[in-house]
């Protein structure tokens, strides 16, 4: 009983979110991002693309920092994990060569929202080499979930599907500052 009431809620709202992108102001706002949608997909590709970068050259700068090159049984271990893609070689047979080796790290480097708070207020998060990293990691993850979102936001044409789309990165950003702002 409890899964048919959980299917009849969830259709519900399903009806209701095609209600709502009925409204003429809501259908409106949809056409007009249709006909802005080459400039606005170029915007959130490009929004997307800065996330992955940050992200990333983050990453890239933890690596250099933190990690350690592979040994040699690293890199054959490492090399010979399976390939998660169907219908390919099972194991990868290739070994690292050359002057750059593979880079590790031991133990993994986290933080907390906690963390970044107190270095803000301190004003420390850009003196201090390694609290700018985790800045720029979690900017980097937050810019590139929410251009990615967002690119979805543009793609898509039925005003019902703007509008869930629409709340998702809504609800993201509210429930991202509310966590920022209890910690």
């Amino acid at each position: 009983m409890k899964t048919i009431s959980g299917y009849l809620a969830l259709l519900g709202a399903v009806v209701v979110l095609i209600a709502i992108g009925e409204v003429p102001a809501v259908r409106a706002a949809s056409d007009w991002i249709d006909q802005h949608g080459a400039t606005l997909l170029a915007a959130t590709l490009t929004v997307t693309a800065v996330g992955l970068a940050l992200m990333i050259w983050g990453a890239v700068s933890v690596a250099i920092r933190y990690g350690r090159p592979m040994s040699a049984e690293e890199a054959r271990d490492f090399a010979g994990r399976p390939l998660p893609l169907p219908g390919q070689q099972s194991y990868r047979t290739g070994l690292f060569r050359g002057v750059a080796r593979g880079r590790t790290t031991d133990q993994p480097v986290e933080w907390t929202f906690g963390e970044m708070k107190a270095a803000w207020r301190a004003g420390t998060w850009w003196s201090d080499a390694e609290m700018r990293r985790k800045y720029l990691i979690t900017v980097g993850g937050l810019v590139l979930i929410l251009g990615g979102f967002s690119v979805f936001f543009v793609l898509f044409k039925p005003p019902a599907a703007k509008l869930l789309i629409g709340g998702a990165i809504v609800y993201a950003l509210v429930r991202t500052v509310s966590t920022l702002r209890r910690a």
